[in-house]
């Protein structure tokens, strides 16, 4: 009979039976024997019995691959007591009938592979076992619970990235006696390896300098890594420069998400065996908390770019469907223009010269919202006399709606004739109000239009508020929540879509707000209320 012993993982101790004439070996709950850890593939390897006692391994083709007696092998026999590495899980092949016992996994010197880097004395350590248990003294545990909950906490906060590294380090230097601590990221597409924070014993701020042989094991294998002397390593060019850095023990964990890998948790410390397994299973709760604040930061970034290119693709449509219909205006007027010229037709000429102009003045005012809309200012304050704003944009719609009859009034009540505001941002907003309230009246009726300033509260505030009121075909009441967002018109061709926005953000940045009270076929009354004092200093 043959059978594998779990040495190091998280099913560590557990003792499989070869049954058959194949076995699958693989973190699958498919798999014949089911082993888990860092870098075991789903299906890593394929067990063939051969005849009595004669067994070979053959790798699936796994990310890490196969490794029997410290070689890394396609296909090999197994032979009893051989060592067999899948990731950073290690196993015995055992052909002794019966065998339970656990057998004690050595160090391994040197590295996990003849060609790879060597870093020292080292242990690859991935879950709990129950001497180390028993050996873990209970107010040690105590305490690395309570620090992994206080950084955990940090997770739900409104923190920065650094803030949350910094608070990791931190606590990792509370409690480990290390030299100095950091936090690398790694960039796959580029295969580089960048410091994101770090922090030393005597505070000092000059960042760590840190061992890219073993921050680069420990990604490479996703294993976690527990040197104990540097000078023991096979490699001596790589000990050398970890020497030369002052390393002799070192504690690195992955940081990582799901199956991904994004970068490490390191401490070292210049004497020999300054690390227990107490301080790696602390750095392994930290390191999991980093990873799954970097994973979570990154997909918010990834959200925020996609929001951000979508309201781009949302204001180039919008933009593109009003200078079409504005030159739709433009082209249209410049044929009447010709034809009247051509016919010496007076009337014609009027007519066709009013439609470009008309779209001028469009055009005007879509460049005009589009640098009010896009850029974040502060109103340049003045004393603002309402009555002569506000009277100017009468009688502007006065002219405008001449050819409706449409009757335009000013009413300034007591107390409201001035206000400490941008008097151009104020005129402006006020004039897109009333613009849409000309457009919203009927055709085959005259219509009234009311600019109407008087006192108002505004949160226990003294305020301003400039009413827009028409009583023409009102707004269906499934479009008002969307009324104020950009490029939501309900003109169709006559509309930017930006009016109500602009005049929304100019509200906003009075400390104001803008409200609207509508019925169909009844009227449309907009109101801005905007303190009447500018704010202090």
């Amino acid at each position: 009979m043959a059978r594998f012993i779990v040495q190091s993982g998280e099913n560590a101790g557990q003792s499989f039976e070869v049954l058959g004439e194949t076995q699958i070996i693989g973190r699958s709950i498919n798999s014949d024997i089911q082993v888990r850890g860092q870098g075991v593939s789903r299906s890593h390897a394929t067990v063939m019995r051969l005849g009595p006692d004669r067994y070979v391994i053959r790798d699936n083709e796994s990310t890490y691959g196969t490794k029997v007696d410290g070689r890394k092998v396609d296909e090999a026999p197994l032979t009893d007591g051989c060592e067999v590495v899948m990731g950073a899980v290690v196993l015995r092949f055992v052909l002794e009938a019966g065998a339970t016992e656990r057998i004690p996994l050595a160090d391994m010197p040197g590295g996990p592979d003849d060609d790879d880097e060597g870093v020292g004395d080292y242990t690859v350590m991935l879950s709990l076992d129950a001497h180390d248990r028993t050996e873990q003294n209970l107010a040690d545990l105590q305490k690395q619970l309570d620090i992994a909950l206080q950084v955990s906490a940090l997770l739900s906060s409104a923190g920065s990235l650094d803030e949350l590294f910094d608070q990791i380090l931190e606590q990792a230097m509370t409690v480990i006696d290390a030299r100095a601590a950091g936090v690398i990221l790694w960039d796959p597409d580029k295969d580089e390896l960048a410091l994101a924070a770090s922090r030393d014993k005597h505070n000092s701020g000059e960042p760590m300098q840190f061992s890219k042989s073993i921050v680069r094991q420990v990604i490479d294998t996703g294993a976690s890594l527990l040197m104990k002397d540097a000078s023991a390593g096979s490699d001596m060019e790589t000990s050398q420069s970890i020497m030369a850095l002052g390393i002799r023990s070192a504690l690195c964990v992955p940081l990582q998400h799901g199956d991904g890998i994004l970068g490490a948790l390191i401490v070292d410390a210049p004497g020999e065996a300054a690390f227990a397994a107490g301080d790696l299973r602390l750095m392994k709760i930290l390191g999991n908390i980093a990873g799954t604040a970097i994973a979570t930061s990154r997909l918010q970034d990834e959200k925020v770019k996609s929001e951000r290119l979508a309201a781009i693709g949302t204001s180039m449509a919008g933009l593109a469907h009003d200078i079409k219909n504005i030159m739709a205006g433009i082209k249209g007027g410049a044929y009447m223009v010709d034809q009247a010229i051509g016919n010496k037709d007076v009337a014609m000429l009027e007519l066709g010269w009013d439609l470009v102009k008309h779209s001028q003045e469009n055009i005007n005012q879509l460049v005009l919202n589009m640098l009010d809309y896009s850029k974040e200012r502060k109103p340049q304050y003045e004393d603002v006399d309402l009555a002569r704003t506000l009277g100017n944009v009468r009688d502007l719609m006065e002219a405008r709606g001449k050819d409706k009859s449409t009757t335009v009034k000013l009413e300034i009540q007591p107390g409201a004739e001035r206000v400490e505001a941008e008097g151009i941002s104020i005129h402006r907003c006020v004039m897109n109000l009333a613009s849409n309230a000309l457009d919203a009246l009927p055709d085959d009726r005259p219509g009234t239009i009311v600019i109407r300033s008087r006192v108002v509260d505004l949160d226990g505030i003294e305020a301003v508020g400039l009413d827009v009121e028409d009583d023409g075909t009102g707004i269906p009441e499934d479009i008002l929540p969307k009324l104020f967002d950009a490029f939501s018109s309900t003109k169709g061709a006559k509309g930017t879509g930006l009016g109500l926005a602009v005049s929304k953000k100019i509200a906003k940045e009075h400390g104001g707000d803008i409200g609207v009270r509508s019925q169909v076929d009844i009227g449309t009354t907009f109101t801005i209320r905007i303190p009447k004092k500018r704010p202090a200093a």
